[in-house]
């Protein structure tokens, strides 16, 4: 509710301008209007941000290959990544404890490659199953 306010407020300040002399108002409408300037900041940063959920954050994401199943076509393993388990389809031949990246889907499958010479754990990177 009070966001909307603070939104409306360069509008509103306008009618300083109305009340009281110039060099009085304008100062007094930037002290006003800098709330409104931080949230119009806040509100452009976040409509520019990453996507944060389904299948988009996924893509370059790291996991490990949990299982491995052998001869069949459609899902030849099963990858976590970020605490979710995924039926996936690896282009390179895996083994359990493969690390992977997924580079794709197909509908919801993931299609996932070996990420093979890591220098180091990125932020997305994805851990084994703790028993």
């Amino acid at each position: 509710m009070w966001c909307h306010f603070l939104l409306a407020l360069p509008v509103l300040g306008l009618t300083l301008f109305g009340i009281l002399p110039v060099q009085y108002a304008l100062p007094a409408y930037l002290a006003l209007n800098l709330p409104a300037l931080g949230i119009y900041y806040l509100i452009t940063r976040a409509l520019h941000a990453p996507v944060q959920a389904g299948v988009e954050s996924l893509i370059h994401a790291e996991g490990d290959v949990v299982a491995v199943y052998p001869g069949n076509a459609l899902a030849n393993c099963l990858v976590r990544c970020q605490g979710e388990a995924w039926t996936a389809y690896a282009l390179d031949p895996v083994a359990v404890g493969t690390r992977v990246r997924i580079v794709g889907f197909e509908g919801t499958r993931p299609t996932v490659v070996a990420a093979e010479g890591l220098a180091r754990p990125s932020r997305r990177s994805c851990n084994l199953m703790r028993s």
